[in-house]
């Protein structure tokens, strides 16, 4: 996962991007208020959960036959409108998605996380 844009809240204009998924899975964008574990992870399917803390479930947003996901997707306010972020707080994201291809074995997997602290 990376963010492009500025993590200002006057800008409005973050946006996560996760490429290299599976062609036209579905997977969910969350959101927490802490790192997983301290920083370690959680494991979970076929990767590790990087989101704690409060978690907030942002949107469904499948991928493209590239393997590529946004956020915030067509139609959707932005980001920070979504959970709620106020400035000066951080927020962890990351993409839960389904890979039946996986390392592990299970049915699911999980991008990197990112940290985005907000500014005014």
């Amino acid at each position: 996962m990376t963010g492009t844009g500025s993590p200002s809240i006057t800008t409005a204009d973050l946006s996560l991007r996760v490429s290299g998924l599976p062609m036209n899975v579905t997977g969910l964008y969350f959101a927490g208020s802490l790192a997983a574990a301290g920083g370690a992870g959680v494991p979970i399917g076929n990767g590790l959960r990087c989101v704690g803390g409060d978690i907030t479930r942002i949107a469904k947003v499948p991928a493209t036959q590239d393997g590529t996901s946004e956020l915030p997707g067509r139609g959707l306010p932005p980001i920070h409108q979504l959970i709620g972020a106020t400035a000066g707080t951080t927020t962890y994201f990351q993409y839960w998605y389904r890979d039946s291809g996986g390392p592990c074995g299970a049915n699911a997997n999980m991008t990197n996380g990112l940290r985005v602290t907000r500014g005014i």
